[in-house]
């Protein structure tokens, strides 16, 4: 075989393959406002993602497909808030979104219904409010500390905390770290209520 047969043969095959892999998953955004946050579902094939356009939209992650749009806007509220964090239960079908405002809602994402709100207070994302499993846990408008269930959405308020940010223990939702208002580090036993 001649070296330019074997040439054109080598090039054909690089340029062949590089036409024959799959191309990316592209999601468009549908929001009329540029992308704020996105959640990704620890089960199932959901991404959530919303902007100042006060729209939670929900994506099939594997096509990108939107499959549909929860609506935040509050009727006749002349000072909305822009959403600050949106975060997914581990069972994949539930949201919990947190206005700036301290709006603290759960979401049916099959349903597309708001379920439940709590008033958290302030809403800083990623600091406020937390998930594990089925337990919400976040700061209450006194800067107190509040947990709920999934289950019930009964407000459990633990007295004598005033805290400016916490995080749950992903190794032990029973705990809690956190900053009190005097800027002390600790970790919370929800349980025993203990520092």
């Amino acid at each position: 075989m001649s070296k330019r047969t074997t040439l054109f043969i080598f090039f054909f095959c690089i340029f062949s393959l590089s036409f024959s892999q799959s191309p990316e998953i592209s999601i468009t955004t549908g929001h009329a406002t540029p992308v704020m946050r996105i959640a990704l579902a620890p089960k199932g094939n959901l991404v959530a993602t919303n902007g100042p356009d006060h729209l939670i939209k929900i994506w099939d992650r594997r096509s990108g497909k939107e499959i549909t749009t929860l609506d935040n806007k509050l009727v006749n509220v002349e000072n909305e808030q822009r959403i600050s964090d949106i975060k997914f239960f581990d069972d994949g079908k539930h949201l919990l979104s947190l206005d700036e405002n301290g709006a603290l809602k759960v979401w049916n994402v099959k349903n597309e219904k708001q379920i439940k709100t709590f008033d958290a207070g302030f809403g800083l994302p990623g600091s406020t409010a937390d998930i594990v499993g089925n337990r919400i846990v976040f700061i209450n408008k006194s800067y107190g500390l509040s947990y709920a269930e999934l289950d019930d959405f009964t407000e459990h308020q633990i007295e004598g905390l005033t805290l400016r940010i916490m995080k749950i223990n992903p190794d032990n939702p029973n705990q809690i770290f956190a900053v009190d208002l005097q800027n002390n580090f600790f970790i919370y036993d929800l349980i025993n209520k203990t520092k």
